[in-house]
């Protein structure tokens, strides 16, 4: 795999999105789909800013503002139960803008700026970011994804409603009915509409994919390989404590299992000088050794957000 696939193809495919019907709720510029040779096009454009600016860009990365969650679900894909107290991240507004501000010295454009978790609604200083993020041309959308248990404060209410191009996704987890008095599914979507706020509600979960226990297998490169290009959540980009992941579980991994990643598997923002040339190394490894960590059996299903102890 190299750069142009694993980087510049995602961007041309999420434009397409963006131009079509927008992808997670909708607001898409309802046009036709890209034709070969306007998608040709666009890839060498974006080639040849890639070269000119000496930055990648990035179709869509989760900024994890907290790994800490009001729920705490068994079979989570990001493995958020592996976290404990001396594990957790939890940021606030000024280490966000520090971390904000490296980013985008070595990234071109962010498509899309996902706020996650954990809950990213437990964070105080949320509202703070997301009115620092508004303030950035670089970034051209926002999403925030809110498991649907937290009430968002009047602070809150008001920087989502004035964020140019925001997104707020509530996942659905109704299904189990262990949650019901916990969902505040209504209240948050009648406060969406009052502060006119874009909000997707997703349907039901009904299942989840059965997430195993990470643990080091010790594969071969082939079997390695096989694993990335079979995962689901392969290059699902994600921030975290001034390092990018090519995945939520990489960062699970590292900073749960004391995994020790090889050159380029991360990109540490903070102490690495030559993070734009870092990146494009990134963008072109075929799988990354956290891979020997996972299974990625799509064909074992269990009940959705079923909840355990926590770890301390």
């Amino acid at each position: 795999m190299n750069f142009q696939e694993r980087n510049i193809k995602k961007i041309v495919d999420y434009l397409n999105v963006l131009r079509t019907d927008g992808g997670i709720g909708g607001n898409g510029l309802g046009k036709k789909p890209y034709s070969k040779i306007h998608r040709k096009l666009l890839f060498l454009y974006l080639n040849i800013r890639a070269f000119l600016t000496g930055k990648v860009s990035i179709a869509y990365m989760d900024f994890n503002v907290t790994t800490r969650c009001s729920l705490n679900c068994k079979d989570c894909c990001h493995a958020m139960p592996l976290y404990k107290n001396s594990t957790h991240v939890l940021y606030n507004i000024d280490t966000f803008k520090k971390d904000v501000n490296l980013l985008l010295n070595s990234v071109d454009i962010i498509y899309d700026f996902e706020f996650l978790g954990g809950e990213p609604m437990l964070v105080p200083d949320l509202y703070k970011m997301i009115q620092y993020v508004a303030t950035k041309n670089q970034i051209k959308n926002m999403t925030m994804y809110t498991n649907g248990t937290v009430v968002p404060s009047k602070e809150l209410l008001l920087a989502m409603s004035s964020a140019r191009n925001f997104l707020l996704c509530i996942s659905n987890y109704s299904s189990n009915p262990k949650l019901s008095a916990l969902l505040k599914h209504e209240e948050i979507i009648s406060l969406c509409k009052k502060y006119n706020i874009r909000y997707h509600l997703f349907p039901k979960d009904k299942k989840w994919i059965k997430t195993d226990r990470l643990y080091k297998h010790n594969r071969t490169q082939k079997e390695l390989l096989n694993e990335w290009q079979q995962c689901w959540q392969r290059d699902n980009l994600v921030f975290c404590d001034g390092k990018l992941y090519a995945c939520q579980k990489a960062l699970a991994i590292e900073r749960n299992l004391g995994a020790k990643f090889l050159e380029y598997e991360t990109v540490d923002f903070r102490n690495d000088k030559n993070a734009r040339k870092s990146l494009k190394k990134f963008f072109s490894l075929p799988y990354i050794s956290a891979c020997d960590y996972c299974q990625s059996d799509k064909t074992k299903f269990v009940s959705p957000a079923l909840q355990i102890p926590r770890q301390r």
